[in-house]
């Protein structure tokens, strides 16, 4: 794996990224559970999701073109999403790593991960939120947050 990191990404705002939006997917109703490598943390009764909700092309626009890099304790999962939608996972865990290809589309206004290898590709859609630099995938019912990442600019690794 070959993983660039600048030290002055750790300060990118979101809203530096520069974004070329083009057109989004969007997949057929209902949604599948999560890529392996990203690890979901319960939600307690009474707690709220950090940040503010955004739609589903609002974070497609916002991931698109750019290298999702998981938050301390959040999984072992880089993402990158390129500007025509293909999504590169690349799991990193203790038995070594792990690629899987995927799409990102809106279905309902939710942002969606589609994967061949989970449940025959059949689109795992979450709320999306974001939070100064970061940006959050959260369960449909907001029991549980999926992933928790900074957004750098570009492609960060090879998969």
């Amino acid at each position: 794996m070959r993983l660039a990191v600048p030290l002055l990404a750790a300060s990118l705002a979101l809203s530096a990224c520069a974004i070329a939006v083009a057109p989004v997917e969007t997949a057929p109703s209902g949604s599948g559970p999560v890529a392996a490598g990203i690890v979901i943390t319960p939600v307690g009764p009474g707690e709220t999701i950090p940040g503010e909700e955004i739609s589903g092309v609002a974070f497609i626009a916002i991931v698109r073109g750019n290298t999702l890099v998981p938050e301390t304790g959040s999984g072992g999962a880089l993402i990158y999403v390129a500007p025509d939608g293909v999504v590169f996972l690349l799991v990193v865990g203790a038995d070594g790593e792990r690629t899987r290809h995927g799409r990102i589309l809106e279905a309902g206004g939710r942002p969606c991960w589609s994967f061949k290898e989970v449940e025959n590709g059949r689109p795992h859609c979450f709320r999306a939120f974001r939070d100064g630099e970061k940006l959050r995938a959260v369960k449909e019912d907001g029991s549980a947050v999926e992933g928790s990442w900074t957004v750098l600019p570009g492609r960060r690794f090879e998969a």
